[in-house]
């Protein structure tokens, strides 16, 4: 019979950093415990689509499965004991989170044009340092895409100046000291648009990555437990919509060239590889796609009138496919997708190992060239043997024959 102890064991366990499906890397403590497939993350939130609140570890980790309908290994064979500590901790933390929640939901959710029009205010308020220039540019972007992509310079608490207190991430200089960014480290903005062209939120890219490279921005803390999250008003992670400058929102534009809609981890990503190879990318952080089904769907609609293409590209990390996290958020987000009635395609230049081959953003055009596109069920069975024995055993699969 499993205790509490033996579900905290540190050696089964892995960092999700910025990949956590829970919190979409709000908190950089998050992990994994791969033995028994338990998500620890200590983001207060009450509900997550597709996962199910099994209650807290010793240590404060609210502790989540996937829910596939079924009673888990977990809850059937830990002891009495267990299942009355959390059933306690489990009823407490809702009230909290419910409370929290409703306090969210009525206050601190700006809309759509309301954060678009405070996002702007607080960009214009901020300049990009020669530094973070030059990074954008070795990474292959044109002073003109830098531009219209409107990445900014942040240091630790950043002043500004009469920006909506209610947006993520900003203080409201109620301790005297005026408006700051809730921002620890120097790094760079990388904004996130909607399919309409509105900057509805952004990450900051960390000039030191020790506890994560991207961080969303956040006002909930120990003294502000209702501060505003990234979280949209229909409470999903924001999803960005990148475009090559070669193509701005036009609805009218039923000639264009551009004819797939492409997914891509991250948004600074996408956002180079929409420039490289001048087409559209949807980006979402750690890849989880599935987490926001609503704006995904909604984006994937808008695009596929405007390029009249039913047709998904996936293009995956380098790495990934040894990825089991990784490779579970390629698994949803292709059964949401072609339940949709999108034909999905992965985009294939042999990046098996992270270490040793490029990112879409990071190939050159040599390399581009030589990209392939393949089906879903060729690129699962390009992992090794167990890899396929536990991705085959995930509800989606027993679905839906991905391919």
């Amino acid at each position: 019979m499993l205790s509490e102890n033996s579900l905290f064991s540190t050696n089964r366990f892995t960092s999700l950093r910025n990949n956590c499906p829970i919190c979409q890397g709000i908190r950089h403590d998050c992990r994994q415990n791969t033995d028994l497939e338990i998500t620890h993350c200590r983001h207060d939130v009450s509900s997550v689509p597709g996962f199910q609140f099994i209650g807290q570890d010793k240590i404060g980790f609210n502790m989540w499965v996937a829910n596939d309908g079924k009673t888990t290994e977990t809850t059937k064979t830990t002891d009495s004991e267990t299942r009355r500590r959390r059933s306690a901790r489990q009823e407490s933390q809702k009230k909290l989170n419910d409370r929290a929640d409703r306090s969210v939901n009525s206050l601190n959710r700006l809309s759509i044009p309301d954060r678009d029009r405070a996002i702007q205010e607080l960009l214009a308020q901020l300049d990009l340092s020669p530094t973070h220039l030059q990074n954008l540019r070795d990474r292959g972007l044109s002073d003109n895409q830098i531009e219209r992509g409107m990445f900014r310079s942040v240091v630790p608490w950043q002043s500004v100046n009469n920006i909506n207190a209610r947006l993520a991430g900003v203080s409201d200089g109620s301790d005297g000291t005026g408006q700051k960014l809730s921002v620890s480290g120097s790094g760079t903005i990388c904004p996130i648009w909607d399919v309409s062209g509105r900057i509805i939120g952004w990450q900051t890219r960390f000039d030191r990555s020790k506890d994560g490279k991207y961080r969303w921005p956040t006002s909930r803390n120990q003294q502000n437990p209702n501060g505003a999250t990234a979280h949209l008003p229909n409470g999903e992670m924001p999803l960005s919509c990148c475009r090559p400058t070669t193509l701005l929102p036009d609805p009218q534009n039923s000639t264009s060239p551009h004819q797939s809609i492409n997914l891509a981890e991250g948004f600074l990503k996408p956002y180079i590889a929409a420039q490289q190879i001048e087409r559209v990318f949807i980006g979402a952080a750690g890849g989880n796609f599935s987490a926001s089904p609503q704006t995904l769907k909604t984006y994937l609609d808008t695009l596929s009138t405007e390029l009249s293409t039913k047709l998904v590209r996936l293009y995956p990390d380098a790495g990934a496919i040894a990825n089991f996290n990784v490779l579970r958020q390629y698994q949803k987000a292709i059964a949401l997708v072609t339940g949709w009635g999108y034909e999905v395609e992965i985009a294939w230049w042999k990046q098996f190992d992270k270490n040793t081959h490029a990112d879409i953003d990071e190939l050159t055009a040599a390399q581009l060239s030589e990209i392939t596109y393949i089906t879903p069920a060729a690129f699962f069975s390009l992992c090794d043997r167990d890899m396929q024995n536990r991705l085959a055993d995930r509800p989606e699969t027993r679905a839906r024959s991905i391919g």
